[in-house]
C-alpha cells in the first residue's frame, strides 16, 4: 500500500526508525506483490547494519 510506504519513508527520514520499519512491515503484509516497502526495509536495515536481512528483503522485492 503505497501510502503506509510513504508514511515508513517519512518516519526514517525524520529518524524514527522503529516506527518506519513497522510501516515497511505493514505495507508488505497488505500488498505483498508491492516491491517498494521491501526495498526501503531493505535499505533502512542495511543503515542499521543487519546486512544479512537487508538483503533477504532486497531478494524478496519483485519489481
Amino acid at each position: 500500500m503505497p501510502a503506509r510506504n510513504n508514511l515508513g519513508r517519512t518516519l526514517y527520514d525524520l529518524g524514527e526508525l522503529d516506527r518506519a520499519f513497522a510501516e515497511y512491515r505493514q505495507a508488505i503484509r497488505l500488498d505483498g506483490k508491492e516491491a517498494r516497502p521491501r526495498f526501503h526495509l531493505g535499505n533502512a536495515l542495511a543503515d542499521r547494519g543487519d546486512l544479512a536481512k537487508a538483503v533477504a528483503e532486497h531478494r524478496e522485492a519483485k519489481p
